[in-house]
């Protein structure tokens, strides 16, 4: 029965004040900001001024993730002080050696893939 008299004669009671502040709809309130996983990206069209600069770096910096897997640095040398604890690499054939790159290319792209898709 208090509910109800309250509900029928006092609704703004129990009221919040912020519910009275008029909404600005130019301006994102303080307390919302993005979830972790898109803040580097948030931040990156932050800091630049032109927003299709910013986008393109946005999609740039997903195109880097994505052709990383590609870029070969250095993985044939090994240096002779550590040549015994290589053993099984080293006893690998070129080809094996090169169908494994691929092979950890492909599963490396697709790991990228999926997390940027997944979130």
């Amino acid at each position: 029965m208090t509910l109800g008299l309250i509900v029928i004669y006092a609704p703004n009671l129990l009221g919040h004040p912020d519910n009275y502040i008029e909404a600005n709809h130019m301006v994102t309130p303080l307390h919302i900001v993005p979830e972790w996983y898109f803040l580097p990206f948030y931040a990156i069209l932050r800091s630049v001024p032109n927003k299709l600069n910013g986008v393109i770096l946005m999609f740039g910096s997903l195109l880097i993730l994505l052709i990383f897997p590609y870029i070969q640095l250095n993985r044939g040398f090994v240096s002779p002080k550590y040549k015994n604890f290589f053993l099984p690499i080293n006893l690998l054939s070129n080809t094996q050696s090169a169908q494994l790159n691929i092979f950890h290319s492909v599963l490396m792209t697709f790991f990228v893939v999926t997390f940027v898709l997944l979130g």
